[in-house]
Protein backbone atom coordinates (compact mmCIF):
# COMPACT_ATOMS: atom_id res chain seq x y z
CA UNK A 1 0.00 0.00 0.00
CA UNK A 2 2.55 2.58 0.98
CA UNK A 3 4.97 1.24 -1.69
CA UNK A 4 1.47 2.01 -4.40
CA UNK A 5 1.53 5.72 -2.76
CA UNK A 6 4.93 6.26 -3.42
CA UNK A 7 4.84 5.45 -6.89
CA UNK A 8 1.92 7.36 -7.30
CA UNK A 9 3.56 10.96 -5.19
CA UNK A 10 1.01 10.27 -2.57
CA UNK A 11 2.22 12.29 -0.02
CA UNK A 12 0.94 9.85 2.96
CA UNK A 13 2.39 7.47 1.75
CA UNK A 14 5.79 8.94 1.22
CA UNK A 15 5.43 10.76 5.14
CA UNK A 16 4.54 6.98 6.51
CA UNK A 17 7.30 5.63 4.60
CA UNK A 18 9.99 8.44 5.86
CA UNK A 19 8.23 7.36 9.25
CA UNK A 20 9.56 3.77 9.34
CA UNK A 21 12.82 4.31 7.30
CA UNK A 22 15.04 2.13 10.06
CA UNK A 23 12.78 -0.81 8.97
CA UNK A 24 13.28 0.32 5.18
CA UNK A 25 17.06 0.14 5.88
CA UNK A 26 16.92 -3.10 7.47
CA UNK A 27 15.93 -4.44 3.95
CA UNK A 28 17.95 -4.26 0.57
CA UNK A 29 14.55 -5.09 -1.15
CA UNK A 30 12.46 -2.60 0.29
CA UNK A 31 15.13 0.07 0.06
CA UNK A 32 15.63 -0.27 -3.44
CA UNK A 33 12.35 -0.23 -4.25
CA UNK A 34 11.66 3.37 -3.44
CA UNK A 35 14.84 4.68 -5.21
CA UNK A 36 17.38 3.88 -1.82
CA UNK A 37 15.77 7.43 -0.65
CA UNK A 38 16.86 8.28 3.00
CA UNK A 39 14.28 9.91 5.58
CA UNK A 40 15.42 13.39 4.43
CA UNK A 41 15.27 12.37 0.84
CA UNK A 42 11.61 11.34 1.31
CA UNK A 43 10.70 14.14 3.38
CA UNK A 44 11.80 16.28 0.53
CA UNK A 45 9.93 14.29 -2.13
CA UNK A 46 7.10 14.59 0.52
CA UNK A 47 7.29 18.15 0.77
CA UNK A 48 7.48 18.87 -3.02
CA UNK A 49 3.97 16.68 -3.12
CA UNK A 50 2.75 18.74 -0.64
CA UNK A 51 4.10 22.06 0.91
CA UNK A 52 1.05 23.24 2.63
CA UNK A 53 1.29 19.91 5.31
CA UNK A 54 2.58 21.53 8.11
CA UNK A 55 3.30 17.97 9.82
CA UNK A 56 5.33 17.48 6.53
CA UNK A 57 6.84 20.49 6.49
CA UNK A 58 8.40 20.70 10.48
CA UNK A 59 9.22 16.80 10.00
CA UNK A 60 11.38 17.64 7.13
CA UNK A 61 13.65 20.66 8.85
CA UNK A 62 13.78 18.48 11.69
CA UNK A 63 15.47 15.70 9.12
CA UNK A 64 17.41 19.04 7.94
CA UNK A 65 18.40 20.30 11.63
CA UNK A 66 19.85 16.34 11.93
CA UNK A 67 21.85 16.28 8.59
CA UNK A 68 23.21 19.68 9.76
CA UNK A 69 24.11 18.51 12.88
CA UNK A 70 26.03 15.59 11.85
CA UNK A 71 28.03 17.94 9.04
CA UNK A 72 29.39 19.96 11.70
CA UNK A 73 29.81 17.40 14.66
CA UNK A 74 33.29 17.26 14.44
CA UNK A 75 34.29 20.80 13.99
CA UNK A 76 36.75 22.74 14.62
CA UNK A 77 38.57 20.00 13.11
CA UNK A 78 35.96 20.43 9.28
CA UNK A 79 32.65 19.54 8.34
CA UNK A 80 31.45 16.42 6.87
CA UNK A 81 29.61 17.40 3.20
CA UNK A 82 27.66 14.91 1.31
CA UNK A 83 29.85 12.97 -1.21
CA UNK A 84 30.25 14.97 -4.17
CA UNK A 85 28.72 18.11 -2.20
CA UNK A 86 30.29 21.92 -2.23
CA UNK A 87 30.61 24.33 0.57
CA UNK A 88 28.73 26.56 -1.39
CA UNK A 89 25.61 23.85 -2.13
CA UNK A 90 25.71 23.65 1.26
CA UNK A 91 25.29 27.09 2.05
CA UNK A 92 22.44 27.34 -0.41
CA UNK A 93 20.48 24.51 1.57
CA UNK A 94 20.99 26.31 4.70
CA UNK A 95 19.24 29.66 2.94
CA UNK A 96 16.26 27.23 1.96
CA UNK A 97 16.16 25.70 5.31
CA UNK A 98 15.88 28.98 6.81
CA UNK A 99 12.85 29.54 4.37
CA UNK A 100 11.23 26.18 5.75
CA UNK A 101 11.97 27.63 9.90
CA UNK A 102 8.48 30.10 9.58
CA UNK A 103 8.27 29.47 13.37
CA UNK A 104 12.13 30.52 13.88
CA UNK A 105 12.75 27.81 16.32
CA UNK A 106 15.75 27.02 14.33
CA UNK A 107 17.28 30.26 13.63
CA UNK A 108 20.23 30.02 15.86
CA UNK A 109 21.13 27.24 15.00
CA UNK A 110 20.82 27.62 11.05
CA UNK A 111 22.86 31.19 11.85
CA UNK A 112 25.93 29.10 13.52
CA UNK A 113 25.63 26.07 10.86
CA UNK A 114 26.21 29.27 8.55
CA UNK A 115 29.16 30.66 9.86
CA UNK A 116 31.12 27.64 10.48
CA UNK A 117 30.27 26.90 6.58
CA UNK A 118 31.72 29.78 5.88
CA UNK A 119 34.89 29.06 8.07
CA UNK A 120 35.08 25.88 6.41
CA UNK A 121 34.91 27.76 2.94
CA UNK A 122 37.71 30.05 3.61
CA UNK A 123 40.10 27.62 4.97
CA UNK A 124 40.02 25.80 1.52
CA UNK A 125 40.75 28.48 -0.73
Amino acid sequence: MLLNGFKDNDSWSIFWLAETIQNIYGSKKLHEQIEYLTEFGLLKKCYLTDSKNQNVRLAFIDSIVKSFDYAIHEWPDGVIYAAYEEPEEFLLQIDYAKTLNIENNHSKFFLEVEEINKEDRARKT
